[in-house]
């Protein structure tokens, strides 16, 4: 009885998980638009928008409840707040399901939103930030960065908040980490984040020297016995391998059948045996003028 109830709640759960949209993607905000894009998934879909500024509860965006747009207006919504920063997030509608909710991010900066540019190198990663923001200009140092980073494909975590550029060390070689930055104020986030942008923490040459020398050693390693064992083969066994490759030799049947006997009678004929007129006296043909 236990076990069909486990199987009914797991065939349920699993429906319940599946009739959930597909979140949305390219959520981004610019200044004071925010923008989507729509997907396939959500072709007969609705979106609404909601923001927050600080840490307050989520608040919607009315004149973005359940449109069929693909961008939303927020210049009103920030406005309303002390620094004039909001962070927002949308959702998908449809047939009365729902998507997860998207936080918007932004992809070249603003006012609310840090411009972020990396440079990589052998095990660490800098993170350049602008300390002459207008948030900094106007709050001074209650305005800062918080510098989120991780793994690729794993989930981002603090690592620093500072009023400008953020080097990360400690990083694994070979491997692609991810960054994310956001603006505080008085050590409370606010405005949307940088979009999340990924490097490739490249290899110091040292390792790569090691490594290409490893492998040239185990190259000669592998190619030295072969050269040696082909050298020996052909010295020493050179007529042995004559042998192998040399192709039999079978006589055509043709040879072995006997010859017809007219061939036989030419054949055993000599030319010495050929007739001629014997000559017996041979007189010069000017002697005989003379008789």
């Amino acid at each position: 009885m236990m076990m069909l109830c486990l199987l009914l709640y797991i065939q349920a759960f699993g429906q319940v998980v599946s009739e959930v949209l597909p979140p949305l993607q390219d959520v981004h905000v610019n200044g004071g638009l925010l923008r989507w894009t729509a997907s396939p998934q959500h072709r007969n879909a609705s979106y609404s928008v909601q923001y927050r500024s600080s840490d307050k509860k989520w608040k919607d965006v009315l004149s973005c409840i359940r449109t069929t747009l693909t961008s939303c207006d927020v210049t009103s919504m920030a406005a309303e707040t002390e620094h004039g920063c909001v962070m927002l997030r949308l959702r998908a509608e449809q047939a009365g399901l729902s998507s997860q909710w998207v936080e918007a991010c932004s992809k070249e900066g603003d006012r609310c939103s840090p411009e972020v540019r990396l440079a990589a190198r052998p095990g660490f990663l800098t993170v350049y930030l602008n300390r002459n923001h207008s948030l900094a200009l106007q709050h001074g140092d209650h305005a800062k960065h918080r510098v989120y980073y991780g793994k690729e494909g794993q989930p981002l975590r603090s690592y620093e908040d500072a009023a400008s550029s953020v080097s990360v060390s400690e990083l694994e070689e070979g491997q692609r980490y991810c960054i994310k930055v956001q603006y505080l104020y008085y050590g409370v986030p606010i405005g949307a984040p940088s979009c999340t942008q990924c490097v490739l923490i490249p290899e110091s040459s040292v390792k790569t020297q090691l490594a290409e020398i490893g492998v040239t050693v185990v190259v000669v390693v592998i190619m030295v016995p072969v050269v040696i064992a082909v050298a020996y083969i052909l010295i020493f066994k050179h007529k042995r391998i004559k042998k192998w490759l040399r192709p039999p030799y079978e006589m055509p049947e043709l040879v072995f059948r006997p010859l017809p006997e007219s061939h036989r009678l030419l054949s055993m004929r000599s030319p010495s045996e050929e007739c001629f007129d014997m000559i017996s006296v041979v007189i010069p043909q000017d002697s005989s003028h003379g008789v």
